[in-house]
């Protein structure tokens, strides 16, 4: 193996662990949104939506979960934070019922979008 095979096989994996990073903390928010939402008039809603979104995280891909990742990374956290903002909100209305995870992240696709404009001007 060159050095250079050597250095690509330590960049992809950083960038797998940062992907499964990502998910787990995504994951971690969900949980942490549906006790927020108990006792809730609109816990049934939210826990179903919330649910779907979890039990679908795997079905995401890759690339958009490495492209908020990467966003979250230099926003400090923005981008999880703004993540948590909808997850309290889902399944309060038919535009906040994410049928699942691809589903509610595609919500986000504007602004991984208005960077990529952003980097290459």
């Amino acid at each position: 193996m060159t050095n250079i095979e050597h250095h690509d096989d330590d960049r992809i994996r950083g960038m797998i662990a940062k992907i499964d990073d990502f998910r787990e903390t995504l994951r971690a928010a969900i949980v942490e949104v549906m006790g927020e939402s108990e006792g809730s008039c609109y816990q049934a809603k939210s826990h179903a939506a919330l649910t779907r979104i979890a039990e679908t995280l795997d079905d995401v891909p890759d690339v958009t979960l490495f492209n908020l990742a990467t966003l979250n990374e230099v926003s400090r956290g923005s981008i999880m934070s703004l993540m948590k903002i909808h997850l309290l909100a889902s399944g309060m209305g038919p535009t906040l019922d994410h049928a699942d995870a691809v589903a509610f992240l595609a919500e986000f696709q504007p602004v991984i979008d208005r960077v990529r404009r952003r980097r290459l001007n």
